[in-house]
């Protein structure tokens, strides 16, 4: 036991030694370059139910039972309308209109225009061009092009 002991306390010593301080930065040099400087502070409060990240400039987020996309300072670009949002893919994003049981899911662009008629069980981000969908009559998955 007191060899196991010896062994784990010169394992843990000789590991401490190993590794290199870690950097830091001196109040001056922060001070001399302000775009290292972190803040932490908000830049859009919280106020959302939901959200996801920002893609193709936009953030898709939930108020209540709707979903819309905001810009980055916060402001709405396509209002709460939807089911549910996915995040922008290629220029679109999928939206479902109606609930999670009877909805069905289709495609919008940047400025809320239906391109992809809603008529899917589900469906996934556009990726190469391309975009899976489910029927949910068959259970089948196929694939829809942009």
């Amino acid at each position: 036991m007191v060899t196991l002991r010896r062994r784990v306390a010169v394992l843990l010593v000789g590991a401490a030694g190993c590794s290199s301080p870690p950097q830091t930065e001196t109040p001056a040099e922060v001070a001399s370059t302000p775009t290292n400087l972190k803040t932490g502070r908000y830049v859009i409060n919280p106020q959302f139910d939901a959200a996801d990240h920002f893609s193709d400039g936009l953030a898709a987020v939930r108020i209540g039972d709707k979903a819309g996309f905001i810009d980055k300072t916060g402001e709405f670009v396509i209002n709460p309308q939807f089911g549910f949002a996915d995040s922008f893919s290629e220029g679109l994003a999928k939206v479902r209109i109606g609930d999670d049981t009877t909805g069905k899911d289709g495609f919008i662009d940047k400025t809320g225009l239906l391109v992809i008629h809603p008529q899917f069980d589900n469906a996934w981000e556009f990726s190469d061009g391309l975009a899976l969908v489910q029927d949910g009559m068959t259970r089948k998955f196929g694939f829809i092009a942009r």
